[in-house]
């Protein structure tokens, strides 16, 4: 059994039962950060999402100027564009003019066998300023509009 001293258990191999309880603490909470983690999310690393029958799915990659493209029933659509489009909205599409361009998928709006509508958020740094803009994509029938 546990012997108690000044108020605080001790156990059998000699730990206080409040170290162990610490010890849980920062255990349960690494665990619960491994599992849900704060911050940076998948699209923000520029990750996938995929429309709601995992038919299609977007993403952006690279470095500078992030390539970005919709996959429809295995096609590749390239929707780079989306992101010039963003920064537009700031006052100048020049790359050049931004220290850093972040650009992810973020929300499948509309999804049918002819349609798809995905919202693409770019993130873009002038002067050590983080400006964020959206703008969505539509495919229809394979070809790429903005809006």
């Amino acid at each position: 059994g546990a012997k108690i001293s000044n108020g605080i258990g001790v156990g059998e191999m000699g730990f206080s039962t409040a170290s162990l309880g610490i010890k849980m603490i920062r255990i349960c909470t690494l665990a619960f950060l491994i599992i849900f983690p704060i911050g940076v999310t998948a699209q923000e690393r520029g990750g996938e999402i995929w429309n709601d029958e995992k038919s299609a799915s977007a993403s952006c990659s690279g470095n500078g100027v992030p390539r970005c493209q919709v996959i429809v029933n295995g096609s590749s659509i390239d929707v780079s564009q989306v992101t010039y489009t963003n920064l537009g909205k700031l006052g100048t599409n020049s790359s050049e003019d931004y220290e850093k361009i972040v650009t992810m998928p973020t929300e499948w709006l509309k999804s049918t066998s002819e349609v798809q509508m995905v919202k693409f958020k770019t993130h873009a740094w002038r002067n050590g300023q983080r400006y964020t803009v959206t703008e969505s994509v539509l495919i229809k029938n394979g070809k790429f509009s903005v809006r």
